[in-house]
């Protein structure tokens, strides 16, 4: 499905969100079944708030606008608490430039919705202002070394045991179980099983970024 918003609906629904409890935005979304104990349950919320629809996640979300959507999580000191996620690793990593790589889809063009974890109840947690980013030069030429990094790591052949931590971008494992994998090809055209893996911001990359 195509999302055709527009930025000025995105911005207004930006100025709604600012500054409300979770628990508020389910109010105005009218939501009656909300399980606040699902995984991703705050994510998804954010997602039916926005109108996002259920859409292919190698693509940006506002596929039409070219930005993606992340939130970010923070206690009340301002810090991350969580490395946040971008994409799913690739299977076919090894045939893509940097710039024609998903990863480098997700993170040119982002806005992000933090929220502040003010106690252990879910509901209470409240939106602060999102802002967009845009990646800069130098930002990109980090991540793309971390991007050669993680190719010259997988070139050694080491797959699953490798656990890569580079300067903005790590590498974690996504899997449900041991049994949860993808297949791809080396440099040599040999298939491979690999246990699911994904792209997440460390911590340290927000730290210019939230005020």
């Amino acid at each position: 499905m195509f999302n055709n918003i527009k930025l000025y609906n995105i911005i207004n629904k930006c100025n709604i969100i600012s500054y409300k409890t979770l628990n508020e935005i389910i109010k105005i979304l009218d939501i009656n079944n909300f399980n606040m104990y699902s995984k991703g349950s705050i994510g998804n919320l954010v997602e039916t708030f926005f109108e996002l629809p259920n859409c292919n996640k190698s693509q940006c979300d506002f596929l039409n606008l070219g930005i993606e959507l992340k939130i970010i999580s923070l206690n009340k000191k301002n810090e991350i608490l969580n490395p946040v996620f971008i994409c799913s690793f690739s299977p076919n990593i090894f045939t893509l430039k940097f710039e024609d790589s998903i990863l480098y889809k997700k993170i040119k063009h982002i806005l992000f919705i933090p929220y502040l974890k003010v106690n252990e109840n879910i509901l209470d947690c409240k939106f602060l202002k999102p802002f967009f980013f845009k990646i800069n030069k130098l930002q990109k030429d980090i991540i793309e070394n971390d991007w050669n990094n993680i190719l010259r790591l997988f070139y050694s052949g080491n797959f699953n045991k490798i656990k890569f931590y580079g300067q903005y971008i790590q590498l974690l494992s996504h899997a449900k179980n041991n049994f949860d994998i993808i297949k791809i090809f080396d440099k040599n055209g040999y298939k491979n099983s690999l246990i699911k893996k994904s792209f997440y911001f460390k911590k340290c990359f927000f730290k210019n970024l939230i005020d």
